[in-house]
């Protein structure tokens, strides 16, 4: 119960604190076939301690998600352009599920918001954020 009123709070925080974003959100339902493409982080929002800040940061960044129509997805980290890790995806309710096919982590898991051109996900397991984060995602094809 305690679980689920923690992601209820998240979600409606994640919900609310977006809401002012530049770009008109039009939420897209949480299938396979709006998420597939390449998406490159170029924004955040972190806590140091109290409330998210109102604007994201914006960077330049070559950290990107591919996510492929088979349920396939490859993360690549910005240094070396290599892949992290990769593996299939899927949906849980409002959570996006990334299950790695090799590595020590079974599945990462995120809350997300996704629009046409625009992803945002908040990690929700193993890595969170305490005090709340948000990563977005421009998609790039």
């Amino acid at each position: 119960m305690v679980k689920a009123l923690y992601r209820f709070f998240v979600l409606l925080f994640v919900v609310t604190a977006c809401s002012d974003d530049s770009e008109t959100l039009l939420d897209l339902p949480l299938e396979s076939r709006n998420l597939v493409g390449t998406w490159q982080l170029n924004g955040y929002k972190i806590s140091a301690g109290g409330p998210l800040p109102d604007d994201f940061t914006n960077i330049e960044s070559a950290t990107r998600y591919i996510f492929e129509l088979d349920g396939s997805y490859t993360f690549i980290e910005e240094i070396g352009n290599n892949p992290l890790h990769e593996g299939t995806f899927r949906f849980i309710e409002n959570e996006l599920v990334l299950e790695p096919s090799e590595g020590g982590v079974d599945r990462y898991s995120f809350y997300i918001e996704l629009s046409r051109n625009t992803m945002i996900l908040s990690p929700t397991g193993p890595i969170i954020c305490i005090e709340g984060c948000l990563y977005r995602y421009q998609r790039v094809d």
